[in-house]
């Protein structure tokens, strides 16, 4: 019976190539020593050892999700290298030429060169300088500049117009940034979660591993008392079907543990081929002391999500300032002055004299329904955006409050299960020595055998909970930094100090 269940969990596992690790726990009765899922020797394919650091450093180099942001990011870098272009100086410049025949024998050849330059001034207005030249077929030059100003003296004018692409595209830039940090913060999140869910079918299976190997015990022991007149037939057949049981629970979990594998390496850009040594240490557990009102001060000063909803509601007090500068009315000064000369090519030359042009131009539009409309919807967007702030501002306590209160749940979860794991391990240990001496029947010991196995697994749960609890209360007061590869630094905060724990 049992080599029958080993060779099925270990084609099972052999065909999806993962490797178990299985913790060496004590076993009542003498049982198998093999390993669940143990590969051939004759394996051509190496054994991939992992553990979090390894999985959160494969998910922050070749995860998919990750180069979607990157090169979301890399594009809207180059946007604001251009937008900051334009507020540089352009130049600009052509060349041509330009052949013609009249028919008759009389062709032509004109040649022409122009080059331009032009600025944005932090008034709003601009300047721009142009020269050309241009050449005939009988090597007649003509030469030819200009410069020119338009500045807008009341709609359109000030540092605040001229400045506001460029300041846009910087703010999203900045925007972009914070949300890509929150996208490694969360992959990093979902790593370890997704890792230490593995660690948790990695225990059970383990468990059920034992738990099979005290089964068979049961059922030999029962068929050795049966045999002697010390119990009963219905004991053999309760531990029989107690075995048939152990047996596809366990069948059961191992394949939604293959599963569960499967789902991770395509998570991690893995080939599905590849095969796995999942480590099994369990994760780093120190119970913490927290300062609710440190929390919440560090979160309303450190997170990124907040910090970006007041850069926002800013963006909408400035749109409002704009909105009112559009009220005003039109009125643009504009000044050029224009030089040009030419040579017939017998190096007689002549200049002309420099012409200039200065003028202003007022427009007093009679319909300003849509100007007063948009004007209208910025300030409803501020008070909007200030109502918004308030609310956000709440629900970003009442999440810290609730990762407090989760992380503090989880630590008394974590406490209970430690002491209800003891408590089971002593009911076993008196259930067996009460069977051995006949004075329980076995379905007392099989409710202490699942007993252990249960407060085995709640507590390993547990233990994951809680780091997953503080891990997450640190994303939500913004101190859960990740580095290129995925690790988060491990310095307490200054709202949380080490508990000392009371044996």
């Amino acid at each position: 019976m049992k080599c029958s269940v080993y060779l099925t969990m270990c084609l099972m596992a052999l065909t999806t190539g993962i490797v178990v690790a299985v913790e060496d726990e004590p076993i009542v009765g003498e049982g198998a020593k093999e390993e669940i899922g143990q590969p051939l020797a004759s394996s051509e394919e190496p054994i991939l050892e992992i553990d979090l650091d390894a999985c959160l450093h494969l998910a922050h180099t070749q995860g998919r999700a990750k180069q979607a942001q990157e090169e979301e990011l890399e594009l809207l870098e180059e946007s604001l290298h251009n937008t900051w272009l334009d507020y540089t100086p352009r130049p600009s410049g052509s060349v041509g030429a330009n052949w013609s025949d009249d028919g008759y024998g009389n062709d032509s050849l004109n040649q022409n060169l122009s080059l331009a330059l032009s600025q944005r001034l932090p008034t709003a207005g601009s300047i721009s300088l142009s020269t050309s030249i241009s050449r005939d077929e009988d090597d007649n030059y003509t030469r030819s500049g200009s410069v020119s100003i338009s500045q807008p003296l009341l709609k359109g004018a000030g540092l605040t117009v001229w400045r506001e692409g460029l300041t846009q595209a910087q703010r999203s830039h900045i925007y972009a940034l914070r949300a890509h940090q929150e996208f490694l913060q969360e992959l990093s999140l979902n790593t370890a979660r997704s890792f230490w869910s593995l660690l948790r079918s990695q225990h059970g299976l383990t468990t059920r591993k034992n738990s099979l190997e005290r089964a068979h015990y049961l059922f030999e022991q029962s068929e050795a008392f049966l045999s002697i007149g010390r119990t009963k037939a219905n004991d053999v057949f309760r531990a029989k079907s107690s075995l048939l049981q152990e047996e596809q629970a366990l069948v059961d979990a191992l394949a939604a543990f293959e599963v569960q594998v499967d789902a991770f390496k395509i998570d991690l850009a893995l080939d599905v081929d590849t095969e796995l040594m999942i480590q099994k240490t369990p994760p780093r557990m120190v119970l913490l002391t927290i300062n609710s009102k440190l929390a919440i001060e560090t979160a309303l000063s450190s997170r990124l999500s907040w910090l970006t909803l007041l850069d926002r509601f800013e963006d909408t007090r400035r749109a409002l300032t704009l909105a009112r500068n559009n009220l005003l009315p039109s009125l643009n000064l504009s000044a050029s002055a224009q030089y040009g000369d030419s040579n017939d090519g017998l190096d007689e030359s002549f200049a002309e004299r420099p012409s200039y042009s200065a003028g202003l131009q007022l427009e007093l539009p009679l319909d300003r329904r849509s100007v007063r409309l948009s004007y209208h919807r910025s300030l409803v967007a501020v008070e909007r955006g200030r109502r918004d702030l308030e609310v956000a501002r709440q629900r970003i306590i009442q999440e810290v409050v609730g990762s407090i209160r989760d992380l503090r749940t989880a630590e008394h979860s974590l406490q209970l299960q430690e002491r209800l794991q003891h408590q089971s391990s002593l009911r076993l240990e008196k259930s067996l020595m009460d069977y051995e001496s006949g004075l329980i029947s076995n379905r007392d010991y099989v409710e202490a055998q699942g007993e252990v196995r249960n407060a085995n697994t709640a507590y390993f749960n547990a233990i994951i909970d809680y780091r997953i609890a503080e891990l997450n209360l640190r994303r939500q007061t913004g101190v859960l930094r990740v580095d290129p590869h995925g690790q988060w630094a491990e310095e307490w905060p200054l709202y949380a100090k080490e508990k000392d724990r009371v044996e």
